[in-house]
């Protein structure tokens, strides 16, 4: 579903790539988590697999399409149709209610209003946003924020997630709740589930985790092969020794 190839990224004031070199393959249907302290690239990893930047170089492909050799117009489209996005902060437009948030990328995309209307509904009902269609994100709870920008990331039906710290915000039951949502989405839907956190319980939520540290993977990690959780904790030693 998605593969990266020799993949670096530099910015003007930074002393060290983002991100350095890094390879990377993801199937259909997995949920990675990429974890790491603040400032390791990992953020800036996931916004070039979304196409939200541009690497200086290497590859990205995502569901057989190639991004890092598009226009700037045609990588808006495919981020559209085939990517959703969750973020720490929500990005809910203030000015829009539950509903036109959800509704907002079909909208956008000219969907029919039959269609639209009939994917918010079911959103609604699958989010647990029943009674909120007409609330304002100001009028919202952390949690059921987060929960109508899953909604809205759910609405084109993408086939892959893209989170950035989705539960960075919130307490641990609004977390575990999120993360729950996520769980469910990987089990029922398949849908390929890529997650940035620092956070080790949240970490431990994926069947693989990519441990990241100065632009690079130092370790790739799958639930089958090894005690995640002693290796989770033992990368968190090192890097706080």
């Amino acid at each position: 579903m998605i593969t990266v190839e020799g993949l670096s990224k530099r910015y003007p004031l930074g002393e060290r790539p983002a991100v350095d070199k890094v390879d990377i393959h993801v199937r259909q249907g997995e949920f990675v988590a990429v974890m790491g302290p603040s400032g390791s690239g990992k953020s800036t990893l996931l916004n070039l697999i979304g196409g939200l930047d541009v690497p200086d170089h290497g590859k990205i492909s995502v569901d057989g399409l190639s991004l890092h050799n598009l226009s700037e117009k045609r990588r808006t489209l495919i981020r559209r149709r085939k990517i959703g996005y969750i973020f720490q902060n929500y990005q809910l437009l203030s000015e829009l209610n539950v509903k036109e948030n959800i509704a907002f990328p079909m909208a956008m995309d000219r969907c029919p209003r039959e269609e639209i209307q009939m994917r918010v509904q079911q959103l609604i009902h699958a989010l647990d946003l029943k009674g909120k269609e007409n609330s304002f994100p100001a009028e919202l709870s952390g949690g059921q924020q987060q929960r109508v920008a899953i909604a809205r990331a759910l609405a084109m039906q993408p086939r892959v997630i893209l989170a950035d710290e989705p539960t960075g915000n919130l307490d641990r039951r609004r977390s575990y709740e999120v993360l729950e949502i996520l769980s469910r989405l990987h089990r029922e839907e398949r849908l390929t589930i890529i997650m940035v956190t620092h956070d080790l319980s949240v970490a431990g939520c994926a069947e693989r985790v990519l441990l990241f540290k100065d632009g690079r993977i130092e370790s790739d990690i799958r639930q089958t092969e090894v005690n995640l959780q002693r290796a989770l904790e033992d990368f968190l030693a090192e890097l706080q020794a």
